[in-house]
């Protein structure tokens, strides 16, 4: 994500979506998103913000998933990615430290091409707090599991 601002790329991006699965259909395209982050000499801090909604899955089966779908265009890309799987959240965003988008649908897709969806940018003091809500020092979450895919 070649995100310019002031001081060039972003240097943090955080990927906020409780339903986010990557073994899932509607979830197919998010390694774009991945691969279109363009900064291999500094690549950003990369996160992204999940609930932990199925009993059924264990995390090892997350960390699986994850590595299985998005590893190859995370190493290709040279980023490290820091997953962390919460207890409960319900809004979607895409936060960097230079600009913050509330997402209604999160990052899945439709195969319906008349669906649309709108995102919204959020002002800095919003961005702030919702980048503080997900620091898992902030107590705002219980965090579940947390793990790196390299």
């Amino acid at each position: 994500m070649n995100i310019v601002g002031r001081h060039g790329h972003a240097n943090s991006i955080m990927f906020i979506d409780p339903y986010f699965d990557p073994v899932k259909h509607g979830y197919r395209e998010f390694n774009k998103l991945l691969a279109a982050i363009i900064n291999p000499d500094e690549p950003p801090d990369i996160e992204i913000h999940i609930c932990h909604l199925a009993d059924s899955i264990t995390k090892s089966q997350y960390e699986a998933d994850f590595s299985s779908k998005l590893s190859g265009v995370i190493n290709t890309a040279g980023l490290t990615v820091k997953i962390f799987i919460w207890d409960k959240f319900h809004d979607r965003y895409l936060i960097s430290n230079l600009m913050g988008i509330k997402l209604n649908n999160g990052f899945d897709i439709s195969d319906k091409p008349q669906e649309m969806t709108t995102w919204g940018r959020l002002g800095r003091s919003d961005r702030d707090d919702i980048q503080r809500e997900f620091d898992p020092a902030s107590g705002r979450h219980k965090l579940q599991h947390r793990f790196t895919v390299p």
